[in-house]
């Protein structure tokens, strides 16, 4: 039982310490633009390589943080209702003062299929659902290949 507990109490001692690493000096340096952290004297540093991706020993990793630019998205105007919603036999896509011009909509399952498209070519469109079994589906509105907006159908 001496045994034991003398080897759990050494093995213990290196479990405590395996992460630990003495450095000569180091320090976070803070500026306007950020803010930097540093360490002299780490004794062993190596990087290895493979097709899965790299892995760095060491005290500290660098990265880097760049921003590259800033896009900025339109805001999407677009008034649309969808009723009656669960449905039974069929929706309507009521869409308020909105340009008409190439607006489209896709109905798909829930594995991604089209089930049916069409034009939008007036404010309310009625889509005839009354031959698709029960489930959940997506109806996207969009114009010019641009979404504009995805409804989640439930058909009962």
């Amino acid at each position: 039982m001496k045994l034991t507990l003398t080897l759990f109490a050494l093995f213990l001692q290196l479990a405590i310490f395996s992460q630990s690493n003495t450095v000569t000096s180091g320090a976070t340096a803070t500026g306007t633009f950020g803010s930097a952290t540093y360490s002299i004297g780490q004794i062993d540093y190596q990087t290895n390589s493979s097709s899965n991706g790299t892995i760095s020993q060491g005290v500290q990793q660098a990265f880097e943080i760049v921003t590259l630019g800033t896009n900025t998205i339109p805001q999407i105007q677009l008034t649309a209702l969808v009723y009656p919603n669960p449905t039974v036999q069929n929706v309507t896509l009521s869409i308020k003062e909105y340009d008409l011009t190439n607006l489209n909509y896709q109905l798909f399952d829930m594995q991604g299929r089209i089930i049916t498209s069409g034009k939008i070519i007036q404010n309310e469109t009625q889509i005839e659902m009354s031959d698709f079994s029960s489930a959940h589906y997506f109806l996207k509105v969009s114009q010019a290949n641009n979404d504009l907006k995805i409804f989640k159908i439930i058909k009962k």
